[in-house]
């Protein structure tokens, strides 16, 4: 049962990301996102500590900056 909920929840997040990305015009944005998140677990895959650590100081930054870009959406 669990496991239902924890799909329905992924596939609703999902969803709302795809939904926001096109009204808010940010394909470009999101791509690049994707992108660098998978460098990130490429990263923590093959064990590079410092690129990792870099990766996770950056996305702490880029969530702030993040909301503050997309405020009037």
């Amino acid at each position: 049962m669990t496991d239902l909920i924890d799909i329905a929840l992924v596939a609703v997040l999902v969803y709302a990301l795809i939904v926001w990305g096109r009204g808010a015009r940010a394909h470009l944005a999101l791509a690049g996102i994707g992108i660098l998140g998978c460098v990130y677990l490429l990263a923590r895959q093959l064990g590079l500590g410092l690129t990792a650590w870099i990766f996770q100081a950056f996305f702490a930054v880029f969530l702030i900056g993040l909301i503050v870009i997309f405020q009037d959406e």
